[in-house]
């Protein structure tokens, strides 16, 4: 029981679940800003030299089949449509890829890392992982992998390297639990 009402207090709204869908946190941008407001996560995004750039938050309501709650309701399209509004207009800072390297110091083992994607239209997040920092002081990104590598939780290379590695990343925003 205690697990689930850490789950609840983390992964929806205001931590608390009303018993729909739309409140839980779907995007990591409006999760960080929740979570700092309940003084649970601390951004660090923006002391790490984040820069604010425009944001998008389209993706349940651009690919909507793919959710099975989206699928089966009208109505649960309406309020993610309406939810994804709210949060694209949050603002959005991220720490560009050729900046990551530089700061790797500063980021601690236990550190929440989302990925960011530019979109057209602007930026949003796409993947989530912690940091961890290596004996040998190596920062790297631990991670669940795509399920084609049957969803296996992945200790990455070096943080900055695993960026570089894949075009469609944009940067990074930095999270650090509280409690």
């Amino acid at each position: 029981e205690t697990f689930y009402k850490y789950i609840e207090l983390d992964r929806y709204r205001g931590g608390s679940c009303d018993g729909s869908y739309i409140s839980r946190l779907h995007y990591l941008e409006d999760w960080i800003i929740d979570n700092s407001r309940r003084g649970l996560v601390q951004d660090l995004t923006k002391s790490l030299g984040g820069i604010r750039v425009p944001h998008v938050a389209r993706e349940m309501t651009v690919n909507w089949k793919s959710y099975r709650y989206m699928r089966n309701s009208a109505a649960v399209r309406k309020g993610i449509r309406g939810m994804e509004a709210r949060v694209s207009k949050l603002p959005f800072t991220h720490i560009p890829k050729d900046r990551v390297a530089r700061i790797e110091s500063k980021i601690r083992s236990g550190d929440i890392i989302c990925i960011t994607t530019r979109d057209s239209g602007g930026f949003g997040t796409s993947h989530v992982g912690l940091a961890y920092r290596s004996s040998k002081g190596v920062l790297h990104f631990m991670h669940a992998s795509h399920p084609r590598n049957h969803g296996k939780v992945t200790l990455d290379s070096r943080l900055s390297t695993y960026l570089k590695r894949y075009g469609t990343i944009a940067g990074i925003m930095v999270a650090r639990p509280v409690k």
